[in-house]
């Protein structure tokens, strides 16, 4: 059913805005060393690159569980007011991209410029960051 599937999903993307605006809230009252990255995803015709990027994604939130936030983002889910909202605050047009603390990266991002990124965010930098050469 394509309307209970749309509202599952407009709250889903819901629940990420608050889950992202509430570890924002986070970080700036207790000082948590978090890096939060929003990725704007679109279907594969308009983004081929977006299924390579995910599994970038996927494969750095694993190595740095908790310590990185990713919120994902069906840019042509209009429906949710929020979607255009955001890609309007961060001037998104292309997909893939991803907002790294508040800096957008439009296209594909490899595993490496993620890193260096992310890398430079934290306070304490964790291991892949020593290791990979971003202290």
């Amino acid at each position: 059913n394509k309307k209970e599937f749309d509202v599952l999903k407009n709250e889903y993307i819901l629940a990420q805005i608050r889950y992202w605006m509430l570890a924002e809230r986070t970080r700036k009252l207790c000082g948590s060393d978090v890096v939060s990255i929003l990725y704007f995803f679109s279907d594969e015709n308009e983004c081929p690159d977006c299924d390579r990027q995910a599994f970038i994604l996927t494969y750095l939130k694993k190595r740095f569980k908790d310590k990185l936030l990713i919120f994902s983002f069906d840019s042509k889910f209009e429906q949710e007011p929020m979607i255009p909202l955001l890609k309007n605050t961060y001037g998104i047009s292309k997909f893939p991209t991803i907002v790294i603390e508040g800096k957008p990266k439009s296209g594909f991002q490899s595993k490496e410029s993620i890193l260096k990124e992310i890398c430079q965010d934290y306070k304490e930098k964790p291991e892949d960051c020593i290791k990979n050469g971003y202290s």
